[in-house]
């Protein structure tokens, strides 16, 4: 019985409670005879590479990082984004199912690359390295409008320079 003024205490101290406490969050370290099935492996953190930034080839001086500044960070992002499509191609999708539009799934690259990466407003070559702010960054065009209750399919998309997308805005013919 803990020798404390109440009796219907559990412990008969901290140190107990705290002990009882542990044992049950970490049987591993309180040598209870429990069988754990399976614990947890922490992966190691990735190693990045020494001496350069991997996107310019800045020299790094000793600094245990994968690129020089932030702008090679966002660079680098941009460029997953932008390869990846998916968050783009999200976006379309989303605005197309708010007008309750058909909504066919497929990727911008594969509009870039059935229009032979040229935008279909100017006939120009898209440039596919270029960030997001740039006025040749490349996007997707509905030909009919999502905003106009056009579909968000492959018949409807074309490729277009980021500019000559704003300026056609939601007309049918530029």
């Amino acid at each position: 019985m803990p020798d404390s003024m109440n009796a219907h205490a559990k412990f008969c101290s901290v140190r107990c409670r705290v002990a009882s406490h542990r044992s049950a969050r970490n049987p591993i370290r309180s040598g209870t005879p429990w069988t754990i099935v399976s614990i947890p492996s922490k992966q190691p953190p990735p190693t990045f590479p020494d001496g350069y930034c991997s996107q310019c080839g800045k020299e790094l001086l000793g600094r245990k990082r994968k690129y020089c500044d932030r702008s090679c960070a966002n660079r680098a992002y941009n460029a997953q984004r932008r390869f990846d499509g998916r968050a783009r191609d999200l976006k379309y999708r989303r605005r197309a199912l708010l007008r309750d539009a058909r909504v066919e799934a497929f990727e911008a690259i594969e509009i870039f690359e059935r229009d032979g990466y040229l935008c279909r407003i100017c006939d120009e070559p898209l440039n596919m390295l270029v960030d997001f702010p740039h006025p040749l960054y490349p996007t997707i065009d509905h030909i009919f409008p999502l905003a106009l209750g056009g579909e968000h399919s492959r018949a409807n998309a074309q490729s277009a320079h980021l500019t000559c997308n704003v300026r056609k805005g939601t007309r049918l013919i530029y």
